[in-house]
C-alpha cells in the first residue's frame, strides 16, 4: 500500500506543479499519469505486484480530483452556483470514465469471441466438423 500512495503522491504533485506553472489541466494530468505508469512499470517488477494494482488508484484520483476539490472549496466559500458546476463536472468525468471502460470491455469481448476465431478459421482453413450420422 505504501507504493500505491507514493505513486499517487508523485503523479499528483507533478500534475499540480505543471498546472501551477501555467500548463493546461489536461496535458498536466496526462504527464502526471504517464509518470505514475512509468514508475509502476519499473517498480512493479521489484515489488512483485501487477502494474495495474499500482497505477489505477493513483490515476483515478488524479483525473477527477481537481473538480472534487473545487467543489469543496466553493461550498466552503459560499459560492453555491460554482460549487454545483464543479460537482456536475465530477459527475461528467466519472460518467465518461464508466462509459469508456464499458465500451472498451465490450469491444474487447467482441474481438476475442467473434473476430479472432473467424480470422483463425479463415487463415488456417479450418473446416466445419462432419455432422454425426444417427443409426
Amino acid at each position: 500500500m505504501f507504493a500505491v500512495g507514493f505513486l499517487a503522491l508523485v503523479g499528483n504533485e507533478l500534475r499540480l506543479m505543471l498546472h501551477d506553472a501555467g500548463m493546461m489541466l489536461a496535458p498536466a494530468t496526462f504527464l502526471g499519469a504517464l509518470a505514475v505508469g512509468l514508475i509502476a512499470s519499473l517498480g512493479g517488477q521489484r515489488l512483485n505486484e501487477p502494474r495495474i494494482t499500482l497505477t489505477v488508484p493513483g490515476i483515478i484520483t488524479m483525473v477527477r480530483g481537481i473538480y472534487a476539490f473545487q467543489t469543496v472549496v466553493f461550498f466552503n466559500q459560499g459560492q453555491m452556483l460554482e460549487a454545483l458546476q464543479a460537482a456536475v463536472m465530477v459527475d461528467f468525468v466519472v460518467g465518461a470514465m464508466a462509459v469508456i471502460i464499458a465500451t472498451g470491455l465490450t469491444f474487447g469481448t467482441v474481438l476475442t469471441l467473434g473476430v479472432v476465431p473467424v480470422l483463425y478459421a479463415v487463415l488456417f482453413r479450418v473446416k466445419a466438423p462432419d455432422a454425426a450420422v444417427s443409426a
